[in-house]
């Protein structure tokens, strides 16, 4: 499972650099909820200041684009946010987690839907460590809470 090696990884980290446009730090050098919150908005282009804004899966669809633009056709994101938008992307979320190889455990769509905070934290986590890693090999950080499977 990826979630484990990412926990283990995180610990083992330097503190991420206070005031990194990519998302910047607490006070003690840690990234939390608000700052996971803002970098997913920096980097989606769309707002995100909320759990409940990961729902519609928008945001989600962006982040993977930036991470693997050969998988995600972003053109093809549906920002509209009717039952039927929100199930096509939620399906192409799962669709690219398995052709990816991502444990399913680190997309729990229910609990994304439910803007429960572990498994949104845990996917966040994911997705800005692993967009870090694409731009500067050698990214550290030090995040706020654990990451659990």
């Amino acid at each position: 499972s990826l979630l484990p090696f990412l926990s283990s990884a995180v610990r083992s980290l330097q503190p991420f650099v206070r005031g990194d446009a990519r998302g910047g730090a607490r006070m003690d050098g840690t990234i939390g909820k608000k700052e996971l919150l803002a970098w997913a908005a920096e980097t989606s282009g769309r707002p995100c200041s909320r759990l409940e804004e990961l729902r519609d899966g928008v945001v989600i669809l962006r982040l993977m684009g930036k991470i693997w633009p050969a998988v995600v056709d972003v053109r093809k994101v549906r920002v509209k946010v009717n039952a039927r938008e929100v199930a096509s992307n939620w399906e192409t979320i799962l669709s690219i987690a398995q052709e990816l190889r991502l444990p399913l455990s680190a997309v729990d769509r229910a609990g994304i839907m439910a803007a429960r905070f572990k498994p949104c934290y845990n996917l966040l986590v994911m997705l800005c460590f692993l967009h870090q890693l694409s731009l500067q090999p050698n990214f550290s950080a030090d995040f706020a809470y654990p990451i659990d499977s």
